[in-house]
């Protein structure tokens, strides 16, 4: 839980502030533990914690190291600091980027931990003429998803299930061309022992759901 003297809500610096304390508590460490495993000065802890600091990616990659929470500081802190995003998707990248195992199932598209930057790109330029997006808030979307999809690249990556329908593999996605890398990209990644890309064909019919 958040300290109580500290509103996540109030500003993004005391966003990041809560989850920087909550984990560093989780292991029972002070700010002193914390200042000497990251390399930091002892007020600067706390001070960033409160909200009076403001951070820095090495700040952030630091602590995420120092407190074993793979990205999940750093997936947080990016996602606050921008515009666009549904309300609470920061906080679930957060817990994505810890968790051991992910499971996915997606009806209509590639799942985003699997779409190449093409593929995310055509998505997001189809909400920027539909008007339910800026052309900024596309580009940040895109940039906050290939921060996502680094934990796939760790030396210890969570174990991936993805099914997808397949009429998500047959809906092409900004020309022939990026359709045709999206769809080898999954296929490579499933290569990889950790991860699991499943396709759910037509045939099951009415059997699909379950």
């Amino acid at each position: 839980m958040w300290s109580l003297w500290l509103d996540p809500t109030a500003s993004p610096r005391e966003s990041f502030g809560a989850p920087l304390r909550s984990s560093r508590e989780s292991l029972g460490w002070t700010q002193q533990d914390l200042a000497a495993a990251m390399g930091y000065s002892d007020s600067y802890i706390p001070a960033v914690e409160t909200g009076r600091k403001s951070t820095s990616p090495a700040f952030v990659r630091a602590a995420d190291k120092a407190l074993g929470t793979g990205q999940t500081l750093e997936l947080m802190r990016v996602g606050m600091r921008r515009k666009g995003f549904l309300e609470g998707f920061p906080e679930h990248a957060a817990q994505e980027a810890r968790a051991a195992e992910i499971r996915i199932f997606e009806p209509n598209l590639i799942p985003g931990l699997f779409q190449t930057k093409a593929y995310a790109s055509a998505i997001e330029a189809a909400a920027v003429r539909r008007g339910t997006s800026t052309q900024d808030q596309a580009e940040e979307r895109v940039k906050f998803l290939i921060t996502r999809q680094r934990l796939l690249r760790r030396a210890q990556p969570p174990v991936v299930h993805a099914v997808i329908d397949e009429s998500g593999i047959r809906r092409p996605v900004g020309g022939a061309e990026t359709t045709r890398a999206q769809l080898d990209h999954p296929a490579e990644l499933a290569t990889k022992p950790q991860v699991i890309f499943q396709v759910a064909p037509f045939s099951l019919a009415e059997h699909a759901p379950f």
